[in-house]
């Protein structure tokens, strides 16, 4: 059985949209040299400030096929029913972009504190003057010692000099299954280039004057609508109702 069968010709498209726009925010974030785009795709894409910015762009959308579809608008009442929604769905996109940062912020500082918080500060004084090499040496005592508080330490010092390799290394050594889960959201976090990834993909599309306009199509079809309805009325009032106009 294919995977699409059962779905309507829309759901389909919709999932594709959905696809097509996860696809590029994880090219997005990949232009900007990080390791595994794929993995902080779709970690971002759990956020509830995410998924309202999905909701805030397939909003847009139908707003703007609702304006095509209404014959009944004059062509400026269109071009001000179009701007009216964009400017709308932008200055929503604008309020959840910021939201989106504010939650990504506050995880960052839950990891931070996690990975970083809690060490002693004498041993913390201890290490302060420590090269990267020594730094490395307390970190494999620490580990051959069981001493995770000393392993810490190591972490915290190696962060606030900046040597990454080994924040890493004293993350994996640490016994602690919340520091591993702290590291990985650390690393998804640090850059905000795949907040922005996320922003851009999710931005109201621009609008021209023309895509407010009905297709010949559905011109057609309101035609035939009203006309269905004027033949289902002349035959009520004839005394000769059909099925579908009782």
């Amino acid at each position: 059985m294919s995977e699409g069968f059962g779905k309507s010709v829309v759901q389909q498209i919709e999932e594709e949209s959905g696809e097509q726009r996860q696809l590029q925010v994880v090219e997005a974030i990949a232009r900007t040299g990080v390791q595994d785009p794929e993995a902080i795709a779709e970690y971002l894409s759990e956020f509830k400030a995410t998924k309202e910015l999905a909701q805030n762009q397939e909003e847009f959308s139908l707003r703007i096929k609702a304006i095509r579809r209404n014959l009944e608008l004059t062509a400026d009442e269109r071009l001000e029913a179009g701007r009216e929604a964009a400017e709308q769905a932008r200055d929503r996109h604008a309020e959840l972009s910021r939201e989106l940062g504010r939650q990504a912020d506050k995880r960052l500082s839950a990891a931070t504190k996690t990975l970083f918080g809690g060490a002693d500060s004498l041993t913390l004084n201890a290490l302060a003057d420590l090269d990267a090499n020594q730094l490395d040496t307390r970190a494999e005592i620490a580990r051959t010692s069981g001493d995770m508080d000393l392993l810490r330490a190591v972490r915290a010092v190696a962060a606030a000099k900046g040597f990454e390799d080994l924040v890493t290394k004293a993350s994996a050594l640490d016994e602690d299954n919340e520091i591993s889960a702290a590291y990985q959201e650390r690393l998804k976090l640090r850059s905000d280039s795949g907040l922005r990834a996320v922003s851009n993909a999710y931005a109201p599309p621009p609008i021209k004057a023309e895509q407010l306009q009905p297709s010949s199509a559905e011109v057609q079809r309101a035609r035939n609508a009203t006309e269905s309805q004027k033949r289902s009325a002349e035959r009520v009032m004839s005394g000769r109702p059909g099925i579908t106009d009782r």
